[in-house]
């Protein structure tokens, strides 16, 4: 996903739950700046996974659109723990985001008078 893509999709997310950038920024425990720069697509998110092993130390794995990078201090994994929980409690279920999407394509494409009625 582009940033200024990411950036859209997050205004319009934020337009919907009726939230603005410090409001997500603290429900994240995000910096309200950071929050700015994704909506102004002049920073993009990368994808993070958290690795747990029974016989290893967890390591995070950080993948963005040039770069990757694997993660092992405590502290480090420790933010990205915490990050991650913060995503679990505020992220839409299932049955939410299909609403939400639902709702979003729905009105982009509500107002276009060139889509077809035959489907």
């Amino acid at each position: 996903m582009r940033s200024r893509e990411l950036g859209e999709g997050l205004r319009r997310a934020m337009e919907q739950a009726r939230l603005n950038g410090k409001q997500v920024a603290h429900q994240l425990d995000w910096s309200p700046s950071w929050v700015s720069r994704l909506l102004s697509g002049k920073r993009s998110a990368s994808a993070v996974k958290l690795m747990e092993f029974a016989e290893f130390k967890p390591v995070a794995f950080l993948d963005s659109e040039t770069s990757c990078l694997f993660l092992e201090r405590r502290e480090e994994i420790a933010a990205y723990q915490s990050i991650l929980a913060a995503l679990t409690q505020t992220a839409l279920n299932e049955g939410e985001s299909r609403e939400l999407i639902a709702t979003l394509v729905t009105e982009l494409y509500a107002d276009r008078e060139d889509h077809d009625d035959r489907a």
